[in-house]
């Protein structure tokens, strides 16, 4: 019988039983020891003859196979990113043609997992981890933490009505993001509503403000927007500011 699950190197236990024959039984290794059990054996080919009293024999051969440690490797390069835009995690098994009977990434509310990867939004500075097992039960793991930093919002400080470029006030914003804009106002020096709009993305100049009142050109000067931001979260961001019409 032999024994070769170790999950730190590679070692094997053998331990041989006879049965038949006359007693007294030999036992006789290709290495030379004359034990019938051998213990913490490396990779390599073991030959064990028995032998009994009246000089009959049999040999069989054990091999203890190469084994390498078990580790899994996070590969991120994306170890910051911003408030509700998508992580994507790939980790690396070696050796790679291990069955892996057990997965687990965590957080698991926060990614969702396929094999060896996985992607969420992130909206908090998140330790991302992975555990895995493998059909000897041999396991191994590794974590990475992802910072989140504030979400890159824009918003315009001025609208040129006639401009083919810069004729719209809206939420821009560098990254793909799960924000969508719960809400848009405009309004005058005095506060009078000039303009809103709600629950639209980001970085769609046509739902912005073209800097019109009750269908006609709104008259030079400055105004105060405000705006809010909902995460996939539910959490809220709220900005606000001047913007010059001319």
């Amino acid at each position: 019988q032999m024994d070769s699950t170790n999950c730190q190197r590679a070692t094997a236990d053998i331990a041989a039983t006879a049965t038949g024959g006359t007693l007294p039984y030999t036992f006789v290794w290709n290495t030379g020891e004359k034990t019938p059990a051998r213990a913490k054996l490396g990779p390599g080919t073991y030959a064990l003859t028995l032998s009994d009293a009246n000089g009959c024999s049999a040999t069989q051969t054990f091999v203890v196979e190469e084994h390498f440690t078990l580790s899994i490797k996070i590969d991120s390069r994306d170890t910051v990113i911003a408030k509700g835009t998508k992580i994507q995690l790939a980790a690396i098994l070696t050796p790679s043609n291990r069955i892996l009977r057990d997965i687990t990434w965590q957080p698991s509310n926060r990614v969702a997992a396929q094999d060896l990867t996985a992607e969420g939004h992130l909206y908090e500075h998140t330790l991302c981890r992975i555990a895995v097992t493998d059909e000897n039960g041999c396991t191994a793991a590794d974590s990475v933490w992802v910072k989140v930093r504030d979400a890159d919002l824009y918003v315009p400080n001025a609208v040129a009505v006639h401009s083919t470029d810069n004729n719209s006030l809206t939420v821009y914003t560098t990254h793909a993001t799960d924000a969508r804009i719960e809400w848009l106002r405009v309004y005058s020096r005095w506060g009078e509503l000039m303009f809103e709009r709600r629950d639209f993305v980001p970085n769609d100049p046509s739902l912005g403000w073209q800097g019109d009142f009750k269908g006609k050109e709104a008259p030079v000067g400055v105004y105060v927007y405000a705006v809010k931001v909902r995460y996939g979260d539910g959490s809220e961001q709220v900005l606000s500011g001047d913007i010059t019409v001319f």
